[in-house]
């Protein structure tokens, strides 16, 4: 007599997580996409969830078309946060991967003082250029099309145009 079984591997672990947005450390202008790519070798994936800060708890669903449980997050507030995210099998095994982030919808802010715009000078004049932001990426002073160190004296008369370039870590400028 011939007899056959289907066995079952034992599935004592949980679903593999990598969270593929928000990037760890990142910063982000407006809304956030939160997307992980879930599987689990031996079984299905039941549930996915990101929890915010240890606050609030949203399902993550599966987008069929690109294979990632995904869900954007609007109105964060500005500064720092946590998104934890939980997956369960069908067998309730369970796994958690976390990303840091920030939320810097502020552009920075750029202030010139000793000349005016459209301003005429009888004598040498010296700008002082500040730019300011919590998350300052770069900045670019340049004075005719040339780079322009703040405070420096301009002495030659003739026509002048200062411009001022910020942006910060979130691509606001």
């Amino acid at each position: 007599v011939l007899d056959s079984a289907v066995i079952n591997p034992i599935d004592g672990s949980g679903p593999l997580i990598h969270i593929v947005t928000p990037v760890e450390s990142a910063h982000y202008s407006g809304a956030v996409r939160v997307a992980a790519d879930v599987e689990d070798q031996w079984s299905d994936v039941n549930t996915v969830s990101a929890l915010i800060e240890n606050l609030v708890q949203l399902q993550l669903p599966l987008d069929p078309i690109i294979g990632q449980y995904q869900r954007w997050m609007e109105d964060l507030p500005e500064g720092n946060h946590t998104i934890k995210v939980t997956a369960t099998d069908e067998y309730q095994n369970f796994s958690e991967a976390q990303t840091s982030f920030t939320i810097d919808n502020t552009v920075p802010e750029i202030s010139i003082s000793g000349v005016v715009d459209s301003g005429l000078y009888a004598t040498a004049q010296q700008s002082i250029i500040d730019v300011t932001d919590l998350h300052l990426n770069t900045s670019q002073i340049t004075l005719n099309g040339q780079a322009y160190t703040s405070g420096t004296i301009i002495i030659n008369e003739g026509s002048y145009q200062l411009q001022v370039y910020a942006s910060d870590f979130a691509g606001n400028t």
